[in-house]
């Protein structure tokens, strides 16, 4: 291999890269020796910046004739005087700069900043997107492609394909008479910026030529944005996919994100655009230059996450998704390291689209240079998949196989691809790739099937004689996901209202889900106020006094109210901010009252307590336990909706609970058994952790939680529990960590005790107890961050065959309380 393709992921870099390619490519009376020295010297000053190295200033006179380490001199000179120009900064003086030295090759390399800065006039720095609510003039089916794919219809898809190397051709023109396709996708990067010239060159000239080589009529082919078509804003692709398909009735792309499908509508395809969002070099996490650590995978516009939406809410086939950015890696980071994301996880990818997991058989991407498939059912998703080789020349001293992250493995015994057999030279590569996806069955309700092949890669050499067919590597079936039921985990990111602010408390908030409503309620930061939040299902308002609020009273306190639901009110019992009487308070939906004491209110009971209460509606009562006020006595106490009852320790046969910290109580209510309600606490002076549970007329347990062969959960907070779907979930900091855990509870056995991030792709961590309720197919749970007075929220989903519905109405709650 003479040499390799050299492509960075750095706007400015990867555009001066197109500019001097292109200026060699169309400049007159340029000698072929200087054409190859430019193009190799921009690849080597371009792969040294984006490694941090220096450019060394050659030791020569005058005249002298440059080699290539002059030529890359020149390259990185040249492209610092046309940044500075770009950016209305004077350029360095002649004498200064150290390239008139090589005046005699000068002229070139300084046309090639007038073309670098002409592309920055002619295409400005902003990004084009067309926006169905927008362009598309709100029609939410703009980009839904006219044409339908035949049901017995032969698909191939090709990632990171736009190299216009002579391999990347011969791939193509070899797929295509090989499994005859009824269509064509690529996952996108059209190298080195997406010019014009280089889409037209590298896609719109090529397939033409491919089909004419071949003989054959024209597909359709239909493509998305990968990062570098954005590097030049996006213009070319634009360009591109509106002359793509010529004479192919109904194949107009419309946008950067589509949607085809089959005749008998049990298949679509769903394209995103994830490149807008990744064309500033300073929020790219995978490149070098320009690296922030506060850096994030790139999401989608929100008006495009409300399309895909929409697409999959209303189509009841299966779905493929295609994007070029991945969603999870085991090899490269996606997030900076300063971020609350994990590494390896596409956070705002991920949480678009994992409510519908249970609709989405595959998810295939591109951006890495590789092929790999990873373990099905991960993190919830059916089967991701990357396909991001299908022309870009790897190196296999990249180890692109390395897995970074092993909490993103790779499915058992996965077939890597092959090196090429036609590596020469220093470096060795791999093969390329690509995705053929065959949708003929007997019956619409079969799977379907999709193969993956690899075929050799030669770079810039002349190419082989007597090459080889594409070699299969791996074929699988796809149909509707059929997993377990898998919990995933998703969120961990601060609670911010909508013209509220954030949420700030210096203790654990408290939720309960009233009028289809979430609810949280929480001391302020700091002070004695007690606050109150809401979420619709997608939003969070209020942040509000509940002294603001209709109703004229004032709850304070120095501890996190408990809130509950009980006889259509929410309910918030509170310790006094200056005492330890215990308070009521009650809200409709439109205005609150109360604020009283417990002791003011029928029944004749005092109780009284130094810490925060818990309180649940559970069989027909309002249910409170409290720890004693100068001892670790737990008590409860209950609300019959006239008078209250009880102020007496909880006592079970094995004793009575005992605990330095508030209690937390949950409804468990297993299908086939009665409900219980659970609490759960640590105990006196220990970190083990307790349960005891009310079956409505005595109290049970008092046992420390244990895992069959594993140690028992320790924590220095009390942990929060909640049901979820058939078990019961409890979180907990560790002892003496901030780093939250779970276990679960099946009815008879716990198991976990494991932090969060070894079992999902969020890691929470918290220096306090938190909250959590049903919600949804899961929970839903808050908390503060470690050692702040931020309040996070995270979300428990358990997804099966459909897709989670947020619950009923809760969209009713967007105007907030009444009032």
């Amino acid at each position: 291999m003479a040499s390799s393709f050299v492509t960075i992921r750095h706007r400015q870099l990867s555009r001066w890269q197109s500019t001097v390619h292109e200026f060699t490519m169309r400049a007159p009376g340029l000698s072929s020796t200087l054409r190859a020295q430019m193009r190799e010297a921009v690849d080597r000053h371009v792969t040294a910046r984006s490694m941090g190295l220096p450019i060394p200033r050659p030791a020569k006179g005058p005249g002298a004739s440059p080699t290539i380490d002059d030529h890359v001199f020149l390259s990185a000179a040249h492209f610092e005087r046309a940044e500075q120009t770009r950016l209305g900064g004077a350029a360095p003086a002649a004498e200064d700069s150290g390239y008139w030295s090589y005046s005699n090759y000068d002229p070139n390399w300084f046309q090639c900043v007038l073309l670098y800065n002409e592309y920055y006039v002619i295409e400005g720095n902003t990004a084009v997107y067309y926006d169905w609510t927008t362009v598309g003039r709100g029609n939410i089916n703009f980009g839904v492609i006219d044409y339908e794919l035949p049901n017995d219809a032969t698909v191939l898809i090709i990632g990171d394909w736009g190299t216009g190397m002579n391999d990347a051709v011969t791939l193509l023109q070899t797929a295509i008479a090989t499994h005859n396709p009824t269509a064509i996708l690529h996952l996108g990067d059209i190298y080195y910026s997406g010019t014009l010239t280089e889409c037209q060159n590298n896609v719109t000239t090529t397939l033409k030529q491919i089909f004419n080589n071949l003989k054959i009529p024209r597909i359709p082919v239909f493509m998305i944005p990968g990062n570098h078509e954005y590097y030049s804003g996006g213009q070319g692709f634009y360009t591109t996919i509106a002359g793509l398909n010529p004479g192919l009735n109904g194949c107009q792309q419309q946008a950067s994100y589509f949607c085809l499908r089959t005749q008998d509508q049990t298949w679509q395809f769903l394209a995103m655009d994830t490149g807008v969002n990744d064309h500033d070099a300073n929020m790219d996490a995978l490149g070098t230059v320009g690296l922030s650590p506060f850096a994030t995978g790139p999401g989608l516009v929100p008006t495009e996450v409300s399309w895909h939406a929409n697409k999959l809410q209303t189509f009841a086939g299966n779905t493929i998704l295609l994007s070029h950015h991945q969603v999870f890696s085991a090899n490269a980071a996606i997030n900076g390291w300063a971020t609350s994301y994990p590494a390896y996880l596409n956070s705002g990818l991920f949480e678009t689209f994992l409510p519908y997991f249970g609709k989405i058989s595959a998810w295939i991407w591109g951006h890495e240079h590789n092929f790999a498939y990873f373990q099905d059912g991960l993190f919830g998703l059916n089967k991701g998949r990357l396909l991001g080789n299908s022309a870009y020349e790897e190196l296999t001293s990249s180890d692109p196989y390395d897995v970074n992250y092993p909490a993103v493995p790779y499915a058992p015994d996965m077939t890597e691809v092959s090196q090429t057999p036609y590596s020469s030279g220093a470096g060795t590569y791999y093969n390329h790739s690509y995705a053929v996806v065959q949708f003929a069955r007997s019956n619409p309700s079969d799977p379907i099937t999709i193969s993956y092949y690899q075929f050799p890669s030669w770079g810039t050499s002349t190419p082989p004689s007597n090459l080889p067919p594409p070699a299969l590597m791996y074929s699988e079936q796809l149909s509707v996901p059929d997993f377990t039921p898998t919990p995933v985990w998703s969120g961990n990111k601060q609670v911010t209202t909508q013209g509220g602010g954030a949420p700030l408390s210096n203790y654990g908030p408290s939720l309960a889900f009233f009028d289809d409503t979430l609810y949280m309620a929480y001391k302020g930061a700091h002070s004695n106020t007690l606050y109150l939040a809401w979420y619709d299902g997608a939003n969070w308002y209020g942040n509000t006094p509940i002294s603001d609020m209709p109703g004229g009273i004032s709850p304070e306190s120095n501890y996190s109210p408990s809130l509950a639901v009980f006889n259509g009110l929410l309910y918030m019992i509170y310790k006094g901010a200056h005492s330890n009487t215990l308070y009521v308070a009650w809200y409709n939906g439109s205005q609150w009252a109360g604020n009283v004491t417990i002791d003011s209110m029928p029944g004749g009971l005092s109780p009284r307590s130094n810490l925060a209460p818990a309180a649940l509606g559970f069989n027909g009562q309002l249910v409170i336990v409290y720890k004693g006020e100068s001892s670790t006595t737990l008590y409860s106490a209950a609300y019959n909706g006239t008078k209250w009852s009880g102020n007496t320790p909880i006592s079970t046969s094995n004793g009575t609970p005992r605990s330095q910290a508030t209690p937390s109580l949950a409804i468990y209510d297993p299908e086939g058994g009665a409900p219980q309600l659970y609490m759960a606490y640590i105990g006196q002076y220990t970190t083990a952790i307790y349960v005891s549970w009310f079956d409505g007329s005595a109290w049970h347990g008092n046992n420390q939680v244990t895992i069959p062969g594993a140690n028992p959960p320790l924590s220095s907070n009390t942990p929060w529990i909640a049901q979820a779907g058939e078990v019961l979930v409890m979180l907990y900091t560790g002892e003496y960590l901030t780093t939250i855990y779970s276990s679960s509870f099946d009815g008879s056995t716990w198991s976990g005790n494991q932090p969060l991030g070894n079992t999902s792709p969020i890691s929470p961590a918290s220096s306090a107890a938190g909250s959590m309720v049903p919600y949804a197919t899961g929970t839903y749970t808050v908390y503060i961050g470690a050692y702040t007075t931020t309040i996070y929220q995270a979300q428990l989903q358990i997804l099966g065959s459909a897709a989670t519905a947020r619950p009923a109405g809760a969209a009713k709650a967007a105007m907030g309380p009444a009032g």
